[in-house]
Parts: C-alpha cells; structure tokens; sequence
C-alpha cells in the first residue's frame, strides 16, 4: 500500500525527534576509551545523516514544486464548496431525529446548572450521577458502594484511611475482591443485604454482558 505525503511528512518529523533524542542521549559523555569514542562518533554521525535525509524529504514536500502536496490535499477535502459540508448535513439530520418530546425531556432532566448549585453540590452530582451505557459496555457499582460505606466493615476501613482521605469508589472498585471478607462482628444485616445486591448485580452484568450464565 503506498503512503502518503502527508503520512510521510508526519512520520519524518516524528523520526527526527527521535534521532534527536537518541543523538542527546548517545553524547551525554565521553567514552574513556578511544575505540568506544570512534563508535560513538560513527553512531551519532548515523544519527546526523538521517535527520539529515529526513529534513531534505521534508523541504522538497513542503516546497511542492511538482503540485502532488496540492493535489493531495484537494484529494482529501474533495470538490466540494467547503470540505466539511457533509459532516454538518450529517449533524444536522442528527438533531433533527432528537428533537422528539421523549428526548427533550430526558435531555432537561440531564440538565445540571453549577453556577445554581455551587461546587460542592456539583462535585456530589457527579459522584451520584452514574449510569449504564449500551447495556453490558459498562460496570456501575457506584449503589454497592454507597450500601458498603453503611456497612461496620466499610465504616473500619473509613475510619482506618490514612490522611483523612476517605475510600473513593475507584479505589473500592479496583480493590473490590478486598472488601469481601468482613471481620466476624461485621457480618450482620447490612452486610447481608450488601452482599445479596453485590451478587444480583455482577450476576445481571454478566448475563447483559456475556449472555444467561
């Protein structure tokens, strides 16, 4: 397959960046002995050369003494009047199939106002607001972590956070296999209640996601 000039062009600057790195590196210091300063001139002289080669690759393209830059470009854009005309037809049919009433309505409810509400409440949204995308794409646990931290096990390991820092869902989440085996003082209602949602969740996620299992 034959590349561009462009993709070329893009490709001889990033390898001109890198030999660039790769000459730094090469001559950060001497070589104590004479043969390995004769390979260290011999590599960086290497380096040189193909920076070299590259820069010259560049100035014939940016040049376009032979007009194939240009006709490459219009090749890209195409012959229309302006190169982003189908991409704003296309947008516009998009909001014109969202613009039904069942749409309006969720999309006002999505609304959030932080000028309204104030930081502290927008940063509490956040945390509150989470969903599911295309059913199975995404794992929300965001209610089994709110139902742990009102468990006496996810109350010790709040109480125990260095720093003062409570637990972040990121945090329960990658470390959600840790938080299964409570002390045996823990294990009361809550807990209970906590481990049945756990399981009825992984088990309907695995079901949207891979099938009944």
């Amino acid at each position: 397959m034959d590349v561009s000039g462009l993709e070329q062009a893009r490709a001889s600057l990033e390898e001109i960046a890198l030999f660039g790195q790769e000459l730094e590196a090469t001559n950060l210091e001497r070589k104590r002995t004479h043969k390995g300063q004769m390979t260290q001139d011999v590599v960086s002289k290497a380096y040189l050369a193909e920076m070299a080669r590259r820069r010259l690759y560049l100035q014939r393209y940016y040049s376009d003494q032979d007009n194939l830059r240009t006709r490459e470009v219009v090749d890209i854009r195409g012959t229309e009047s302006h190169p982003m005309l189908h991409f704003y037809e296309r947008l516009r049919h998009l909001k014109a199939e969202n613009t039904s009433a069942e749409y309006t309505e969720k999309e006002d409810k999505a609304k959030f106002d932080l000028k309204r509400v104030g930081q502290h409440q927008y940063k509490a949204h956040c945390e509150q607001f989470s969903h599911e995308e295309h059913k199975g794409r995404f794992m929300d646990l965001m209610t089994a972590f709110n139902m742990f931290r009102e468990t006496r096990m996810g109350a010790r390991i709040l109480a125990e956070t260095v720093g003062g820092i409570p637990l972040t869902y990121a945090e329960y989440v990658v470390g959600l296999e840790n938080y299964i085996q409570p002390k045996h003082d823990e294990r009361n209602g809550e807990w209970e209640k906590y481990l049945d949602y756990l399981e009825e969740y992984l088990l309907s996620f695995m079901a949207r996601r891979y099938g009944s299992v």
